[in-house]
């Protein structure tokens, strides 16, 4: 009478490999090594219900235990398995798992990625704004001023595109908090600071808390946080700039002076004059007219009304060796050597 053999349940097949699996995590002698290489070759389904367990742990080992258990409990009732019952696990049940574990880290990943809240926000000449992201910071734009902001599951991003803004920074350890502005970065946790970026111009000031600012050789090495050329650490009260790709020594700043510009006054701390000029013409056309770009290379020290520039071009003779003429609606602000008026 002829018989065939009987085919092993599935069952029994992963009961099996389980079974390596943990003889192998205690140590397999030669002999044994050679018993287990025998069972792989001896049936098909012997490797491959291998293959599914070794990738099922891979798998696992990936994820957290709140994944773990979030998997458990978003899978079906029959897979809803605790480890050590994984021999009893059918191999269908272990490829739906395999599955779904896989899924869920590509899906966890992809998440991630993902933005929560985006937003450009942006502010005309002369105008002020004060927005409140979704995470609790707050954010005050000055004139002529440009903000992305990019919220992740994970991370903060703001990129600080023209202008100046003071960032009021909800406190969460969890979710970093990042200034970029052209090829700086600055993170934070919990604070307040100014961050200004206008041409190659940039500056931090820290009102409140700590942060670290970095500086790359580029916008793009800034973005992926690839190899800073420079990083500072700023504690309330001091501040840095930068130009080009180096940032200065860290000087003290009054917490109070932090964004000054929010009432309208603009700080100046041995600025040239072309520079101050410059500034005034982000909150309107202020008609300051340099007759020479060697004056603009005089720097100047003092705090001014932004919306006023009149004010100061009268003011700018008595600290500065300048005259300034009003001609046609303008002030031309000339050298006194060279000028042959006097501003009335």
């Amino acid at each position: 009478m002829n018989t065939t053999p009987l085919t092993p349940t599935q069952d029994s097949i992963d009961h099996q490999a389980a079974q390596w699996q943990l003889r192998q995590q205690q140590g397999l002698s030669a002999r044994e090594h050679a018993t287990w290489q025998q069972w792989l070759a001896s049936h098909p389904a012997h490797a491959q219900a291998w293959q599914q367990l070794v990738a099922v742990d891979s798998l696992l080992g990936q994820a957290s235990p709140a994944q773990r258990d979030a998997l458990r409990q978003n899978l079906p009732p029959m897979l809803q398995v605790q480890a050590p019952q994984r021999s009893r696990w059918p191999l269908a049940a272990a490829a739906c798992l395999c599955c779904a574990i896989a899924g869920s880290l590509g899906w966890h990943q992809w998440q991630q990625q993902q933005p929560v809240y985006q937003a450009t926000l942006a502010t005309a000449v002369g105008e002020q704004r004060q927005v409140t992201l979704p995470d609790g910071s707050r954010l005050s734009l000055d004139s002529a001023t440009r903000v992305h902001v990019t919220l992740y599951r994970q991370q903060r991003d703001t990129r600080l595109l023209a202008g100046q803004a003071l960032f009021s920074v909800a406190p969460d350890k969890q979710r970093p908090f990042h200034v970029l502005a052209g090829s700086r970065r600055v993170t934070v946790l919990g604070t307040r600071l100014s961050v200004r970026q206008v041409g190659r111009s940039y500056q931090v000031a820290v009102a409140e808390g700590k942060v670290r600012v970095r500086q790359y050789a580029s916008s793009s090495d800034a973005d992926h946080d690839r190899q800073p050329l420079q990083q500072a650490t700023l504690q309330a009260g001091q501040q840095l700039a930068s130009h080009s790709t180096r940032l200065s020594q860290i000087t003290p700043v009054p917490p109070a002076a932090v964004a000054a510009w929010r009432s309208g006054r603009l700080l100046f701390d041995n600025t040239p004059l072309a520079e101050v000029i410059a500034e005034f013409n982000r909150y309107g056309h202020s008609q300051l007219q340099l007759h020479d770009s060697a004056s603009g290379q005089l720097r100047l020290t003092g705090t001014f009304n932004a919306y006023q520039p009149a004010q100061f071009a009268r003011a700018l003779p008595r600290v500065l060796p300048l005259v300034v003429v009003q001609q046609q609606g303008q002030w031309l602000i000339t050298p006194a050597r060279a000028a042959g008026h006097k501003l009335p």
